[in-house]
């Protein structure tokens, strides 16, 4: 199991004192005895557990929860309380917390609680794992038909030619699997590829996974080759790499530049070659800021830069994304499924600029037959389809600054007039 991050709240340094000894040993332990500092451990350091006293100066009810769970929605937080209060216990779990705890109890009940919790972690990273590696072995991608994603896979296959390493940069859902499942079909269409959910790998594990294990290396070890090992001529893609741990990066780093990895418990070195691509949604100059990232590595995973657009920058493309889901799962579940313009806004309001939830909307309706009325009379044409993009984008827009138009025009990046002249037409 590794050895996970606990951030212990609470503003009194006796109590804090208290928590800590209860913990210590097993767990990287960081404190914070405000709300401020709490936020900013929060916002510096991967945290995975977060042992929060519930009654904080300047914190309003389960205020400091939230906002824990808002910058940080992957850290299980467990409440620590003086007394139980059933109501309050049931409120917190409804906001996100995992436990609810009374102090006094603690020293007998959190150490076995907090195992348990480690370990649910560790499975859960393990899944993820997984899922990303089926993911990009699944066959079927699409790739829309506009400039800026002509331009991102133009460049990516120039690049993967030349033997460059690629980092994909994009938000989540933005389809850097399905770039990497392109740059593999065109460039290396019989080679191996290689998936490494940096996230996903629990941090003791790492280094066995990607250099793999010598027999007797450990009790019960056996000859086993890691993944770089089995990207040897192919591909080894290194998604979400920002979460990779500081403690892999050097190793890594070493092994792409020598093209030369050693096994755990061994001492042979073996040659490996692969194309190297990496993707991340993730700020890596401010990782590199707050020493999260090395600087070396990212230069070395970083001969060429694809940025991929979320669906908000090309909102053009939504139509041909929704007729490829459409057809796919139709034709998957042999349904006759036509989106109506009341189930085209649903899905565009909850779009989120994620090409990914976009694809499980639409599986969804398709395969439990939801209903969609209201077909519209005659096909919506590609027109109509952008404008009502438009619309509703401008709608969020709005909303969001107050009808302050020139804010709303800023951050849809076009100019006052033309926002003016555009809520004209939509609302003559």
């Amino acid at each position: 199991m590794t050895r996970k991050t606990i951030l212990i709240v609470d503003d009194h340094p006796a109590c804090m004192t208290a928590t800590r000894h209860i913990v210590e040993g097993d767990y990287q332990i960081i404190e914070a005895l405000s709300k401020d500092v709490c936020l900013k451990q929060i916002r510096k350091f991967q945290v995975d557990i977060v042992l929060l006293d519930l009654l904080m100066p300047n914190v309003i009810g389960f205020e400091l929860l939230e906002m824990i769970k808002t910058i940080s929605p992957q850290s299980r937080v467990i409440i620590l309380t003086s007394e139980y209060d059933i109501e309050k216990a049931v409120e917190a779990i409804q906001k996100g917390a995992h436990d609810y705890l009374v102090k006094d109890a603690a020293i007998h009940t959190l150490p076995k609680r907090l195992s348990r919790l480690s370990a649910s972690i560790d499975n859960e990273k393990r899944v993820e794992g997984f899922l990303a590696e089926s993911r990009l072995s699944e066959p079927d991608f699409f790739i829309p038909d506009h400039p800026r994603y002509r331009e991102c896979y133009d460049l990516a296959v120039r690049a993967a030619h030349s033997g460059l390493s690629i980092l994909i940069q994009g938000n989540t859902g933005s389809g850097k699997e399905v770039l990497v499942k392109h740059i593999r079909k065109t460039v290396m269409k019989d080679a191996p590829i290689i998936s490494v959910n940096c996230g996903a790998i629990p941090e003791a594990l790492a280094e066995s996974e990607l250099f793999g294990t010598a027999a007797h290396a450990f009790t019960d070890a056996i000859d086993r080759k890691g993944k770089l090992e089995l990207a040897n001529g192919g591909i080894l893609f290194l998604d979400e790499v920002g979460n990779m741990p500081i403690s892999i990066q050097k190793k890594l780093l070493r092994a792409i530049e020598s093209n030369v990895i050693t096994r755990v418990g061994s001492d042979q070195e073996i040659r490996t070659h692969f194309l190297l691509i990496s993707a991340t949604n993730a700020d890596l100059d401010q990782d590199m800021v707050k020493g999260q990232f090395r600087e070396d590595l990212f230069f070395r995973i970083n001969d060429v830069t694809i940025r991929l657009p979320s669906l908000y920058e090309v909102p053009e493309v939504i139509p041909q994304f929704v007729r490829y889901f459409v057809d796919l799962y139709n034709q998957k579940y042999n349904a006759n499924f036509s989106p109506s313009t009341s189930f085209y806004r649903q899905l565009l309001l909850k779009l989120n600029g994620n090409i990914r939830s976009l694809k499980k909307e639409i599986q969804s309706a398709i395969a439990l037959g939801l209903p969609h009325p209201q077909y519209p009379a005659t096909p919506l044409t590609m027109t109509h389809q952008i404008d009502m993009i438009e619309k509703i984008l401008i709608e969020d827009a709005l909303h969001k600054y107050h009808n302050n138009i020139s804010k709303a025009a800023e951050f849809l990046g076009v100019k006052r007039t033309t926002l003016h002249e555009k809520i004209k037409k939509f609302h003559s």
